[in-house]
């Protein structure tokens, strides 16, 4: 793969993602292109370690880099028709690129599998633990890298989320405190999907737990 036509086309996600999620215009305050590039970065970060651990392939880093750059570009249209639609997207203009078909499958899968849904016992889950390679679940651990950021950033990006889901950002304190019993809910039970993001992450996706917690209270 041209490493040249990757960088473009993960700006161009990235630059979509900004265009069409602006905070100010959309109430976007989350899945925006800060969250984009968070996530990016974070499954560099992984993925480089993977790669040392000879459990992902340079070209597989490559694909990862993608889907992650791509997989909030489309908001709005509901649980899994955002990824579904931003996939889409993100397999057409590898078409113009001229990527392979196993390539352009593969890069959709990556980006399905970050669609998250919760089990009869109110856990939450990622689609990639249905798909199981080391590479997709490590680009849905970069997508919830937030949950092991340290804690000023986790609080941030938490209340962001918190502030997206309410369409607002006056919140009263009842208001923000059963966001954060939302958080609890969506942490409640997680840990991450590979190695190499709960070695990096691990331990402090454990101390926002308990923060957000607290802070539901």
């Amino acid at each position: 793969m041209d490493i040249k036509q990757i960088n473009e086309l993960v700006a161009e996600g990235i630059q979509l993602t900004r265009l069409w999620n602006n905070p100010e215009s959309t109430g976007r305050y989350y899945h925006n292109d800060e969250h984009a590039e968070m996530a990016h970065n974070c499954f560099f970060e992984i993925a480089v370690k993977a790669n040392l651990n000879q459990r992902i392939s340079y070209d597989e880093i490559l694909l990862g880099r993608l889907a992650i750059a791509w997989h909030d570009v489309i908001q709005g249209q509901g649980s899994t028709q955002n990824e579904t639609k931003s996939a889409d997207l993100l397999a057409k203009d590898m078409v113009r690129y001229a990527f392979s078909p196993d390539q352009i499958n593969q890069a959709r899968e990556l980006i399905l599998g970050t669609i998250t849904s919760f089990d009869e016992q109110g856990y939450m889950h990622q689609s990639a633990e249905l798909i199981a390679t080391p590479l997709a679940l490590l680009v849905a651990d970069a997508d919830l890298c937030s949950l092991g950021a340290p804690a000023p950033k986790f609080v941030l990006m938490s209340q962001r989320l918190i502030m997206e889901f309410a369409g607002k950002t006056d919140l009263s304190p009842e208001e923000w405190q059963k966001g954060w019993a939302g958080q609890v809910k969506f942490m409640t039970g997680r840990t991450f999907l590979t190695p190499e993001a709960n070695e990096r992450w691990g331990l402090r996706l454990g101390q926002n737990f308990e923060l957000a917690k607290t802070l539901a209270r």
